[in-house]
């Protein structure tokens, strides 16, 4: 169950994928939502939203045409939260 605080980072379609996906998450209380891309070896690769969000489910797209095939991370921040998941990019 989620708490009244909570928010949720969706699995990102298509994965794996080529050039580009959409990453989906939940905010279940307007919040600073901050998400980050890093790679495997967790350098920063990109921000892909760092602004207060309200109430709903968003979409951001993450382009990784310039990147190099692999494992990536896409992290989520709300606050003291963080939610993680894997993304795969396959040229």
């Amino acid at each position: 169950a989620l708490s009244i605080d909570d928010f949720q980072l969706l699995p990102n379609y298509p994965n794996p994928f080529n050039a580009s996906t959409t990453i989906k998450y939940n905010v279940l209380n307007q919040s600073k939502i901050d998400i980050k891309v890093f790679d495997s070896l967790g350098r920063l690769v990109t921000t892909l939203v760092n602004e207060v969000k309200p109430f709903g489910i968003h979409n951001v797209q993450f382009n990784a045409k310039d990147l190099a095939s692999g494992l990536y991370f896409v992290r989520l921040k709300a606050g003291k939260k963080i939610r993680q998941r894997k993304i795969v990019f396959l040229k």
